[in-house]
């Protein structure tokens, strides 16, 4: 789990960088950004957009838009939550005492 930490602090500045290029091409070309962002990854998958096809059957199909949103930002979360909740209940945890409020709330 260490490894996979270090990991993360130092490649979060490619995070930052990432979420700066997307902001501004979101507006300065939107259409070409949505365009990007709502690619088909794969058609017909058991997870994604519930849409209907041209014969009027409901399929999903996998987007980036929705792989960041649903998939990934859920396994965030639930990390980050994981880290709050050891840090307030291990003995030993940063957030003891009055410190704990602010991230439970």
């Amino acid at each position: 789990m260490y490894r996979v930490w270090n990991f993360v602090t130092n490649y979060s500045l490619f995070l930052i960088g990432g979420a700066i290029i997307a902001l501004i091409w979101a507006n300065l070309n939107p259409d070409s950004y949505h365009y990007f962002v709502e690619f088909a990854i794969v058609d017909d998958f058991f997870i994604g957009y519930l849409h209907e096809d041209e014969n009027g059957n409901l399929i999903r199909t996998l987007t980036l838009h929705y792989l960041v949103n649903d998939v990934l930002m859920a396994l965030f979360f639930a990390i980050a939550a994981k880290e709050v909740w050891e840090a307030v209940i291990l003995k030993n945890g940063s957030l003891r005492g009055k410190k704990a409020a602010t991230p439970l709330f």
